[in-house]
Formats: C-alpha cells, structure tokens, sequence
C-alpha cells in the first residue's frame, strides 16, 4: 500500500478530478441540446417539404380548374 506523502496534493487531485467530471457533465448536456436541435431542425425540414408539396397540389389544383 502506498503511503500518501503529501495529503494536501491528493486533495488536489479529488478536486481537479471532480472539476473536470463536473465539465464532463456539463458537455454531455450541451450534446443532449445539440441533438434536440438537430431533431427540430429534421422535423422542421420534413414539415417544409410537406407544405411545399401541399403547395404544389395546390397549384396543380388550379391549373385542373382553369383547364375546366
């Protein structure tokens, strides 16, 4: 068993340690936020791609009722 000369150090140590835990946390919730964005973002382009699509039936709608 090692014998801990310097007591102060590995208290140190614990609390650089709990630091840098506490930045590991802290980063996995801004990547959490990250990919929360990333899924509005998705269903926000798979919305405008069916408002445009609505849009084209639309459009297709009244060059049908023009034709009549």
């Amino acid at each position: 068993m090692k014998q801990i000369n310097n007591p102060d150090s590995s208290v140190e140590q614990v609390n650089n340690l709990y630091s840098s835990v506490g930045s590991l946390v802290s980063l996995m919730e801004h990547v959490d936020t990250l990919y929360k964005l990333a899924e509005q973002v998705e269903y926000s382009d798979s919305s405008v791609e069916h408002v445009e699509s609505l849009s084209s039936l639309k459009f297709e709608e009244e060059i049908v009722i023009q034709r009549l």
